[in-house]
């Protein structure tokens, strides 16, 4: 009767391990790789029967924690910004307030445009589709396994 569920469990278990036997073995495949780069004509670095490897170099650049020089030079970005913040107070509280009210007068035309698009057959054409949208929900069962 429950075939099935416990071949899912399997199936699952069998994939988690599988994918930790790759995390496992990725760091000498990428040695590899990098070995056979050096005489491949393109980036397809292996093939065989079953398929194909394509060695993809992405970019990771270094973070502050990690560089001190960058982590230096973020910390004088902030400290510069903060004293241009300091010193120039007053007019980027007055931009800031003008930015508040262009939001506002914003907002505003938003609600005149949508009261221009917007009557009694728009209200009830919206209602019959939200009424018909839901009469059509069904539930699509699926199964979520929790492995021990």
């Amino acid at each position: 009767m429950t075939k099935n569920l416990d071949l899912l469990l399997t199936l699952r278990n069998t994939v988690i391990k599988t994918q930790q036997e790759i995390e496992a073995i990725m760091p000498d495949a990428i040695a590899e790789a990098l070995k056979l780069v050096e005489t491949a004509k393109n980036r397809v670095i292996y093939h065989n029967k079953d398929g194909r490897i394509v060695l993809v170099l992405k970019k990771k650049f270094a973070t502050n924690k990690e560089d001190t020089k960058l982590a230096r030079l973020d910390e004088d970005i902030q400290r510069i910004t903060g004293e241009l913040a300091n010193k120039h107070s007053e007019q980027i509280a007055d931009i800031e307030s003008q930015i508040a009210n262009h939001r506002d007068a914003i907002e505003e035309l938003e609600k005149q445009q949508a009261k221009l698009l917007s009557d009694r057959r728009i209200i009830t054409l919206k209602k019959q589709y939200h009424e018909h949208r839901e009469s059509t929900l069904s539930l699509d069962p699926n199964l979520s396994v929790f492995l021990n």
